[in-house]
Formats: structure tokens, sequence, C-alpha cells
């Protein structure tokens, strides 16, 4: 008697079943990021109605959107990098018109992702002739790894490793880079995956995309033609506490690398600058009073890694006045407008 055939067990069909929803899902995801990405927002030929609710995109995807204008227009004589501490300086606070400046910041990023997107650009032939990138100041020790980086970067990263030893204190390793490199990778994509798996962010992309219903609750023009984000707040936050972390030998190897992938975009031929995003005037008492030897040993190292690379590297402006602050560490952007202004 032959015995009759089985099928499939449940494990198989449980596994199956998943792999046939994950490759559903990262396609309805890249088709979504396609779309957004055709959509002309920024420049002289956007839409302001697009503009109106990039606040429903994830991080990554406002990255990527800025990334892909920057492909469709002719580079940029000045760009500004950043994450929230940036993102509001338009064309106006610095004195330059639309086609000559663009603001690549995005609100939530980290140095790593200016890095990484300003590499992107080069590559591409559109990095801006002078790169402004601000560094969330020392004494935040605002930390994180990469959102947003194309497959075929990553993997050039990974070809091309950068050695660390001088903020560190510990010598160059492939094996090191390449563990941090990946483990940075995976922590960027994970809240993507979460996001992906509750459809979230295909909603956000597919809200985006087609809701022409502008919320009357948030004032219209958010972000402007040049990619900055309209200021809110019309008096000065009283409010004003800091919430610093703990910056990690890891940190250090990553901002060391980042240093080096910066100083080889230079010797190409553009210019950068980079400098420490500004406190509070009320607050720089206090900063300096609890500040830990462990942040003045990093600021040290940083800018003594900025020379051995040959890029310019500019410590925190004071500023004074009565404009409004939205909290300790978003400062004007008139008065940070004129700081940059002067960097041209």
């Amino acid at each position: 008697m032959v015995p009759a055939e089985r099928g499939p067990g449940p494990a198989r069909l449980a596994l199956a079943a998943s792999t046939v929803t994950v490759v559903i899902l990262v396609l309805a995801l890249v088709a979504a990021g396609r779309l957004i990405q055709s959509i002309s927002v920024f420049g002289s030929q956007g839409l302001a109605a697009y503009r109106d609710r990039i606040d429903h995109l994830s991080v990554p995807d406002i990255v990527a959107m800025k990334s892909a204008h920057a492909l469709q227009a002719p580079p940029y004589a000045v760009g500004l990098f950043g994450n929230s501490r940036s993102v509001e300086i338009s064309g106006s606070d610095i004195g330059l018109p639309n086609g000559v400046y663009f603001n690549f910041s995005v609100g939530g990023t980290t140095f790593s992702q200016s890095v990484a997107t300003l590499e992107y650009l080069s590559y591409q032939g559109k990095a801006p002739k002078l790169s402004i990138i601000s560094i969330d100041n020392h004494d935040i020790e605002f930390t994180g790894a990469v959102y947003w980086l194309p497959p075929l970067l990553f993997a050039h990263r990974l070809m091309n490793p950068m050695p660390y030893h001088e903020m560190s204190g510990q010598p160059a390793s492939l094996a090191r880079y390449w563990s941090l490199s990946v483990t940075d990778a995976v922590n960027g994509m994970r809240g993507q995956l979460q996001d992906l798996f509750k459809f979230l962010r295909i909603q956000q992309m597919l809200r985006f995309a087609t809701d022409v219903a502008v919320d009357a609750e948030r004032p219209r023009d958010r972000y402007r033609a040049d990619g900055s984000r309209s200021r809110g707040i019309s008096a000065d936050n009283t409010n004003l506490t800091i919430f610093p972390g703990a910056l990690s030998d890891r940190y250090a190897r990553r901002i060391e690398q980042d240093l080096g992938r910066l100083a080889k975009l230079q010797a190409g031929g553009m210019r950068i600058v980079i400098y420490e995003s500004p406190i509070h005037p009320a607050l720089r008492q206090q900063i300096e009073a609890r500040r830990t030897d462990a942040v003045r040993k990093f600021r040290d190292n940083f800018l003594a890694a900025c020379r051995s690379n040959g890029l310019t590297c500019l410590p925190a402006p004071e500023f004074t006045g009565s404009l409004p602050w939205a909290d300790c560490c978003h400062a004007p952007p008139a008065l940070l407008g004129r700081f940059i202004k002067a960097l041209l």
C-alpha cells in the first residue's frame, strides 16, 4: 500500500505566507516611494499644496524626497544640511534666491545622515559647491544612526572603510568598521520596518500623494520652495530644559568616520563647513557648570579630527537679543541665518 503524500506542514505554510506578505509590503513601499519622489514639491516648479503636507511623511521619506529633488535640479551653490535646528533657515535669511540655495535639513536626523545625503549627492554629481552642515551641540549629546541610504551607497561604504583612532582611541579595524556600519544600518531600519508592518509608512505616503485637503489648524506653506520649514512660534519659550545623553565610544567612531568621508568629498573640489548648533543664551552658564569631562574631551577630539582632515569646524555661535527661541536648542532663524550668511 503506497503511503499518501503529505502536504506542507503548518510551519511551512506560515513561512510561505510571511514571505509573500513581506514581498508585497516591500513592493508597495517601493512603489509608493517612487510615486512621492516623482511629484514636484520643491523649487520654482514645485506645488505648494504638497509642501503643506510634507509632515504626513516619515523622516526617511522626507530625506529621500529632498535628495530626489536635488537630482532633478542643477547643483546648488549653497546647501544646508542638518535637522530641526537648521531646517527653518530660508534663502531670505541668508540673502540667497531660489535656485542658488537649498535646505536639505530634515527634523529628527543626525550628523551621520547629513554626511550620507551629501555623499549620495556627490556620487550623482549634484553636490552643492558649498555645503554647510549643522552638528548637534555636543552638550546635547544627540546621537543616532542613518535613516535613509540607497542600497548602492551602503554597499560602497562597506567596501570603502574609513579608519578611526583619534577620537575613540582605538586603532583602525576593518572588522570593527563593518560591525559598526551593519549595526547602524539595522538600527536605522528597525523603526521603518515596524512602521511598514503596521502599514503606517505606506499610509503616510498615500495620504501625502492623494490628500488634497489641507489641515486648517496647520499654517499654510509649512515648507518653502527652498526646502526650509516656516517657523510657528511668536513668543520665547521660558520652559527651558536640556536632557543630555551619553557620548558613547561607538558614537565617537561613527563621527570620526563621517569626518573622513567629508574630507574625501572636499578633496574632490567642494567646500564644506561644519558648525556646532547654538544653545539658548539663558542656559549658557548652566551648561558650562555641569559640562562633563567626557564632553570636553569629545569636543577637543572632534576639533582635532577636523583639523587632521582639513575640515573647517566652528564652535557654536553665541547669540543675544530678544528674538523668540522655540526651546533650549532651536535658535531663531534670523539669528542663525546671519551666522550662516557670514560663512558664504
